[in-house]
């Protein structure tokens, strides 16, 4: 834990090479456990960062190695964590068909897990990638849906994901006009969970 977090303060300096220095150190400690569920944290962690900064390619690599060992371990949740986290990274490097394919399987996996705070990002993650598809009506139903859910849930957005949203959002009204996009975000508001992610999985 040391280790990963003087790689992060590293990082967060603007100082590579004692990242990548702290980075090796935390990697020997890791090839000492490889099949450890704390282990498999650190790649999530690390994988993360990499991620927050743009570095898809090393943060690709790093969720791959992370979710290699919940197959290992066997352990759903945190297998369908890590392929989500491998889904957004297709999405955000404009894979749009991987991004679609891994998000139909991560969205079945969180509803048979019953994890309905992750379900709410899944349906946002589907109307992000219909607004990059021009399909702004589809989109303005899930954001609906998903906002429902989040609020029946108690379940808040982290500051990362609200700003994609935002972002989101603003195109989204750059698409359609206000009235459009109230009845149709109150159209999803009224589905089901059920009904929401019908929509979403049948997207393409």
């Amino acid at each position: 834990m040391a280790y990963q977090n003087m790689a992060r303060l590293a990082a967060s300096r603007g100082d590579l090479i004692e990242k990548e220095i702290f980075l090796g150190k935390l990697k020997e400690q890791m090839r000492d456990v490889p099949l450890s569920f704390q282990t498999g944290l650190f790649f999530l962690g690390m994988g993360m960062d990499e991620s927050i900064h743009a570095n898809y390619e090393t943060a690709n690599q790093l969720f791959e190695e992370g979710l290699e060992i919940f197959r290992r371990l066997r352990n759903r949740n945190f297998q369908t964590v890590f392929a989500s986290e491998l889904g957004h990274i297709a999405r955000r490097t404009g894979d749009i068909i991987q991004a679609k394919k891994i998000y139909k399987e991560t969205l079945a996996n969180w509803q048979d897990l019953g994890n309905r705070a992750a379900i709410s990002h899944q349906l946002e993650c589907f109307a992000f990638l219909s607004i990059v598809e021009e399909e702004p009506q589809r989109a303005a139903k899930l954001f609906g849906a998903a906002e429902a859910l989040r609020e029946r849930n108690n379940s808040q957005m982290s500051e990362l994901e609200r700003i994609e949203y935002e972002q989101s959002m603003a195109r989204l009204r750059s698409m359609l006009v206000e009235v459009e996009v109230n009845a149709l975000w109150s159209e999803g508001r009224a589905m089901t969970m059920n009904q929401a992610i019908a929509l979403a999985l049948g997207s393409g």
